[in-house]
């Protein structure tokens, strides 16, 4: 479960545009590849299914639809595999989905916040001299 929540970590990154590893501190600094090729080397289907799902998120909001279709090509060969994993997979994936709103919205509201506490300062700065 919590290297699963590295790669939503990760997948938050990305899209917020972010050059940060979240697989640092649970895969040693490993490349998103790395970890793949390591869940599909010690066949760990939820994690490679969860890579392929995140991969292919990522790529589709930004845009790459043929690398979203291969990966999500990729990504349903492993599902024939196993059902029931397939769906505990697709519900996390949705929660993640609600999680990254609610992130997000946080951080624009900090950052909204942010400037409006600068402009209020520089405005009160202006005026004093």
């Amino acid at each position: 479960m919590v290297k699963t929540m590295a790669v939503y970590e990760q997948m938050t990154f990305d899209l917020m545009g972010l050059k940060k590893n979240a697989y640092d501190s649970h895969f040693g600094g490993w490349s998103e590849d790395a970890v793949l090729d390591f869940a599909m080397k010690n066949k760990i289907t939820s994690l490679s299914r969860t890579l392929y799902q995140k991969i292919r998120y990522v790529k589709y909001m930004c845009g790459d639809m043929d690398a979203a279709a291969k990966h999500y090509d990729l990504q349903q060969e492993l599902y024939a595999n196993c059902v029931g994993q397939a769906t505990t997979g697709e519900l996390g994936f949705s929660v993640l989905r609600k999680f990254i709103v609610l992130l997000s919205s946080s951080f624009e509201y900090a950052l909204d916040s942010s400037l409006k506490h600068r402009s209020n300062n520089l405005f009160l700065d202006h005026h004093i001299h």
